[in-house]
Formats: structure tokens, sequence, C-alpha cells
């Protein structure tokens, strides 16, 4: 059973009680009264209820002229609501689709490889040792999509990263003269250089489960989120929707 509009209803409560009102009101003391009923009491009787009625019938009658305005309003406000709430998702997912990018770009494509080539490209994405000024590069890919706190530990990640691997870096070219010039490299540098590929990894690890966590969402937004947003505006109000977005 669909849901009792409360419009109708209330206009079925009224009626009721116009009925019980004119049967305890009127009926009850022309029922008890002993002295005889002339016509003229029955037609004032039936005038009062139908007079209810005809009042009932227009209420009805106003009731149901303006359900077309009601509807459209309703639906007016689904629209509404339901385009910025795919014009939010679809600005989401072009903020991950963006991350995504600085991530191929550098830990992807990056990892395990050489320092200075890893080094150089986090430099190019506008990456630095300065967390604040890889956060500002970071929240302008995303265009303020995401919450500070969520770019904050981005940033820190990053910046982390690019530190590590300026010191890689210097020891690896170091541990490079020396071979060159037929030395072995010292204990030092080999033990220092080890470390900080631990330290590399870490930093990776951190982005990486990160932008997992992001890749999970792309797919919620994409399978799932995005398509009921365009069925309701599809289905729901017969309006076409904007094309999808491509990664």
């Amino acid at each position: 059973m669909g849901k009792w509009d409360q419009g109708l209803g209330a206009i079925g409560l009224i009626g009721l009680a116009a009925v019980m009102t004119g049967l305890v009101a009127i009926g009850a003391p022309m029922a008890s009264s002993h002295s005889t009923l002339e016509l003229k009491d029955w037609l004032g009787f039936a005038g009062n209820i139908l007079g209810g009625f005809v009042t009932l019938i227009a209420a009805y009658v106003a009731w149901k002229a303006v359900q077309p305005q009601i509807l459209a309003q309703r639906n007016a406000t689904l629209l509404d609501v339901t385009t910025r709430e795919e014009d939010r998702l679809e600005a989401e997912l072009a903020a991950i689709n963006a991350l995504d990018q600085l991530y191929s770009a550098t830990v992807r494509i990056h990892e395990n490889k050489v320092a200075s080539l890893y080094f150089t490209a986090l430099s190019d994405e506008g990456i630095s040792s300065s967390p604040s000024t890889t956060y500002s590069t970071i929240q302008a890919k995303v265009a303020g999509q995401f919450p500070p706190g969520m770019i904050r530990v981005l940033a820190f990640g990053y910046s982390d990263l690019h530190d590590v691997l300026a010191d890689l870096d210097g020891v690896e070219r170091r541990i490079q003269v020396d071979q060159v010039h037929g030395r072995e490299p010292t204990p030092e540098s080999l033990e220092t250089a080890s470390r900080l590929r631990e330290l590399v990894a870490m930093s990776e690890d951190i982005i990486s489960t990160f932008m997992f966590k992001l890749f999970k969402r792309r797919d919620l937004i994409t399978d799932t989120l995005l398509p009921i947003c365009r069925a309701r505006i599809e289905e729901g109000l017969g309006l076409p929707h904007k094309q999808p977005l491509h990664d």
C-alpha cells in the first residue's frame, strides 16, 4: 500500500468530524425529541448536512488543483539536489584523477629506481622539502575537493620522500664516484644507502596507502554513486544528464 497523502487524509478527517458533529449536535436531539418532527425540520437538517458535504467537495477540488504544482516543485527540488550532487561527485572524481597522475609520474613509475631520477620527477611536479609548499601544490591539483587534513597527510608523505631521496641521491653519487675510480664503497656509505632506501620505502607506503583508498573511492563513484544520480535524473525526472567524465 502506498503512503497515504497527508492533504487528502486531512480532508477525510474533516469530513468524518463534520458527520459526527451533525449526528451528535443535530441528529441526537431530533431523535430524542417527543414532539412530532415537521418536514421543515428535516429539510433544515438535510441542508446542514448538504452544506457540509459541499464544503468538503470544495476542499477536495482545491487540494486536487494544487497537486500538479506541488509535484512540479518537488521534482524541481529533486533535480536541483541531484544535479548538485552529480557535480560534486564529478569534481571529486577529477581531483582523484589529478592525484593519480601525480602518483603515476612519481611513486608508481620510479619506485625502486635511481634516486636522482626519482628526485627530479618529484621536483618537476612541484614537490619540495617544505611541507607547506607541497601542501599548496597538492591543494591546487585537487581544487579544494579534499579536507585539509587529508591533503596534509599526503603533503608530509611527499615532502619526506623528497628529503630522503635528496640524501640518497648524494650517497649514491659518492658510491658511483668510488666505483668509477676503482675503489670499493665504504661500509658507511653502503649502510647509509640501505637505511635511506628503507626510509624511501616507508614514505612510499604512506603515499600508496593513501592513494589506494582514493582508488576505492573512485571505483565507488564511477560504479555506484554517479550512476545512481544519473538514473534519478533520467528515469525519475525524464531529463538528460551530462556526459560521463572519462578517466
